[in-house]
């Protein structure tokens, strides 16, 4: 039997599931910010969809997308 190893897609999946939510950050006016988004894995189309209010989120992800 191999072992597992933590980056192994799914134990990945299987942490997704029971964890929830996630956190993004963005930078704004020398700031950063951040959000706990809550997160919907779907593993079967390999996707994650996370519902959160996505104003002003949206525009400071576009104005620095790098960071």
């Amino acid at each position: 039997m191999s072992k597992k190893l933590p980056n192994d897609p799914e134990t990945v999946w299987k942490t997704m599931k029971k964890v929830g939510v996630a956190m993004i950050v963005t930078h704004k006016d020398r700031k950063f910010d951040g959000r706990p988004p809550q997160a919907f894995p779907e593993p079967d189309v390999g996707e994650i969809y996370f519902m959160t209010d996505p104003q002003p989120m949206i525009d400071e992800i576009n104005a620095r997308p790098h960071v």
